[in-house]
């Protein structure tokens, strides 16, 4: 069976002992990972490499996202506020005066106050559940373990795919190199 020339510099690049990522082939052989990619699918098709495929993701906090980490979501600091006030309901620019957001942090407090069940705003009152706890908010979680995720890992700042892929010792037609 004689292999077509992609197929054959691609079969030569893989090793046994290491899998290779296709873009570090493309890159030996000088062609397109796409093109690295079909000939190592049609040479594992005929049983001479393995390809297995790994994907990495990554996440990291946007510059927003950093903010409401360090200082807390907007939805706390209103929530705080509104336990800091007098009464049952209190009216609502009363409790945003006194929580110290302004723009749009505003709407992003009031939009997530209710539905976390921080409490009820009706008719221009605000009043906050006592029994809420703040602290146990899984956004504000999250963005902390992101954060530690970050700090205690190198993460890339990018998702990618990147197929491995190695010549098969015990295929009935790999060799090891």
């Amino acid at each position: 069976m004689e292999l077509p020339a992609t197929q054959v510099a691609v079969a030569e690049a893989a090793t046994a002992e290491e899998p290779r990522t296709i873009a570090s082939i493309a890159e030996e052989i000088g062609e397109k990972p796409e093109t690295v990619t079909r000939a190592a699918f049609e040479l594992e098709d005929a049983g001479f490499v393995t390809v297995s495929e790994t994907t990495e993701e990554s996440a990291a906090l946007t510059e927003e996202g950093e903010t409401y980490r360090e200082d807390g979501l907007p939805e706390v600091a209103l929530y705080e506020a509104a336990v800091g006030a007098a009464g049952p309901a209190v009216q609502m620019g009363q409790v945003i005066g006194a929580s110290d957001l302004s723009g749009e942090a505003v709407d992003i407090a009031l939009s997530n106050f209710a539905r976390k069940g921080y409490g009820e705003i009706d008719s221009g009152e605000l009043s906050a559940d006592p029994d809420a706890d703040p602290d146990s908010d899984p956004e504000a979680a999250a963005l902390d373990a992101i954060a530690a995720a970050r700090a205690s890992t190198p993460m890339s700042s990018t998702n990618s795919t990147a197929a491995d892929w190695s010549r098969s010792a015990s295929g009935p037609c790999g060799r090891s190199r």
